[in-house]
């Protein structure tokens, strides 16, 4: 399986894309159905992540400090952008516990992007 397959980059953010359009804000009534597509999504891209790792190389799932390829978190960076961009309809977590889940599982600062 090549990256350019349906695990590619650009698919997954136009997926979410999709799914941000599809729900408009976060809001208590959509949250559960709107953390659950977005989580499925995310499952989505962790295979397109060891699909990378087995075609590339270029991290080391056993090493803490290379755990997630550079094109992962470049990947992931994106995703959480697009996430913290969802307009906030007063719900009570999503998405910003996934947003911090995220940030943390793959090392990035997530504190520059919150408006």
């Amino acid at each position: 399986m090549s990256t350019d397959s349906a695990f590619s980059k650009e698919r997954i953010l136009e997926k979410l894309r999709q799914i941000i359009r599809s729900y408009g804000e976060a809001n208590e009534l959509n949250e559960f159905y709107f953390s659950r597509d977005v989580d499925l999504l995310i499952d989505e891209f962790k295979l397109y992540e060891r699909n990378l790792i087995w075609e590339t190389g270029n991290a080391d799932p056993q090493s803490p400090e290379q755990r997630h390829s550079p094109e992962m978190i470049d990947l992931v960076t994106a995703f959480v952008k697009q996430l913290i961009a969802i307009p906030d309809g007063c719900a009570e977590v999503f998405p910003f516990e996934t947003v911090d889940e995220l940030c943390e599982e793959y090392g990035i600062e997530c504190d520059r992007y919150w408006r």
